[in-house]
């Protein structure tokens, strides 16, 4: 018997679409306090705002390379079906499929688990220096215009 079969690409295809749907979709289903703290209107701007994106977009990078994972899968079962591969069947075999997808669906889990911490940080980061680029931006205009003001009185 053995270890792989064709059939196996497609459970294992759909366990990463799943894995990758749920993180897509966390991001759009955020609790009414998350949504109260990222609309509050605060002196300066609010910056749970921005924090907020960034956990969102990090959960749509993860979310979408685990779909396009799990379909690439999916695609290889097809091709691999179409040109005649043959599979076997049988309980034996739907077991070894839902523990290979159980494993890559926790294995998906663990690499997102420690990794979007670290990238969080990183687009944190990105985007406060992106703040802080703008503001100086918008103080050397304001001090542009203050001294044309000064040199036309």
């Amino acid at each position: 018997m053995d270890y792989l079969s064709l059939t196996d690409l497609f459970i294992v295809g759909l366990a990463l679409d799943i894995t990758g749907a749920i993180l897509l979709a966390k991001g759009l289903l955020i609790s009414p306090a998350t949504i109260s703290d990222i609309s509050a209107t605060l002196w300066g701007g609010n910056p749970e705002t921005a924090r907020d994106r960034c956990r969102n977009r990090v959960d749509a990078e993860f979310g979408v390379a685990y779909l396009a994972g799990g379909f690439f899968l999916q695609a290889v079962g097809y091709s691999l079906d179409i040109g005649g591969v043959s599979s076997e069947t049988g309980t034996s075999r739907l077991l070894a499929a839902l523990g290979m997808a159980l494993i890559a669906a926790a294995v998906c889990v663990g690499f997102y688990a420690g990794s979007h911490a670290t990238r969080e940080r990183q687009l944190i980061s990105e985007a406060e220096a992106e703040d802080e680029r703008r503001r100086k931006e918008e103080e050397e205009r304001q001090e542009r215009e203050r001294e044309a003001r000064e040199a036309g009185v």
